[in-house]
Parts: structure tokens; sequence; C-alpha cells
């Protein structure tokens, strides 16, 4: 599928590149491609992530955690049984204060950190429900505005992605990532 804009319009042409431009060409009289480039920035909106945790449940946004575990622990080939904990803390008021989700699915490897936060970033598992990257960033942000996202792979290091409250607001995409100690993997 290939887009044109003009002033006023959109046009979709859905066929081969080589046959839409010819018909492209004669129908709307396309104006000539010129060799001076000029790039453009792509990186989307952080909005798209509140967004999109608008729409989050929090039951859905639990399924997706889940999921994720699910989806790290086939992809660390199991290291033992997988095991999910959540934990919630209440206020005098019983309004939910903390949740605490814990699994033992092997933790995120040094070189994958990123994909903790990153939107679409690739899993290396590709047999779960999770298709664009965005699962863990989107139910973590629909269950609160801080969060703390510990891993520990293997017998490597410990870490703490720290996600503060108006961190979605900013325009920075960078996150604070702390080595931290007493990390189950």
């Amino acid at each position: 599928m290939y887009y044109y804009y003009d002033n006023q319009n959109v046009y979709i042409i859905w066929r081969s590149w080589d046959r839409a431009m010819r018909q492209a060409r004669r129908r709307l009289e396309l104006p000539k491609v010129g060799a001076k480039v000029r790039m453009i920035n792509a990186v989307p909106r952080k909005r798209v992530l509140a967004n999109r945790a608008r729409q989050y449940t929090p039951d859905l946004a639990l399924f997706e955690l889940v999921d994720d575990s699910i989806d790290n622990w086939q992809a660390n080939r199991r290291p033992k049984d997988l095991e999910i904990r959540i934990e919630f803390a209440f206020d005098e008021n019983g309004h939910l204060k903390q949740l605490i989700y814990r699994d033992t699915a092997g933790g995120v490897p040094d070189d994958r950190l990123e994909a903790l936060v990153r939107p679409g970033e690739e899993n290396p598992y590709t047999e779960g429900i999770g298709v664009w990257g965005e699962g863990l960033k989107v139910a973590c942000h629909a269950l609160g505005t801080e969060i703390d996202i510990f891993t520990r792979h293997g017998d490597g290091k410990g870490y703490c992605v720290r996600l503060v409250e108006g961190w979605l607001e900013s325009d920075s995409w960078e996150v604070p990532c702390h080595e931290a100690t007493g990390v189950e993997p």
C-alpha cells in the first residue's frame, strides 16, 4: 500500500509500485520526486502510551503483565517453574496504594534492558499474544504513575528501571536504570 498526499486529499494506492505509479501519474499528475532529501523525525510521542493506557482496565493490564512473564519465561528457556505473585497494599481509606508484581521468569539480559520501556521492541519469543512490544509499557502506565521494574538475568547484575511521575509528559525518552541488589531472577 502506498500513500500520496496533496494539499487536500490522501490517496491510497494498493497495487504494485510500478503499476500504481503509472496509473497515479496519469490520473493525478503526480509531481516528480527530486534528488534533494530531508530526513524527518519519526519518533512517536509518548502520549501514544498514555492514550493506550487509558484503554486498559486493571484486569487487562494484569493480563498483559502475566503474558509478558510467560513470554519472557519461554524466551529464557524456562529456567525454573514459573511463579507469579501479585501483592496489593491499600491506604487507610481502602484505595490501592501499591501493586507489586513478581515473577520467576528469568529476568531480562543486560543488553535488552531497553525492551522494558521502549515501545515496539521485539521479543525473541514469538509465540505469545504480544506483537507490538507495548504490553508491559502500557500495562504499567495503566496501573500507576510511579513504576519501578526490577530485573536480573541469570547470575548477572540486578537492575531497577524507574519511571517516575511526569515521565510520560516530558519530551525525553531517557529512563534511569540503576544497579540493584537482592533482585531474584
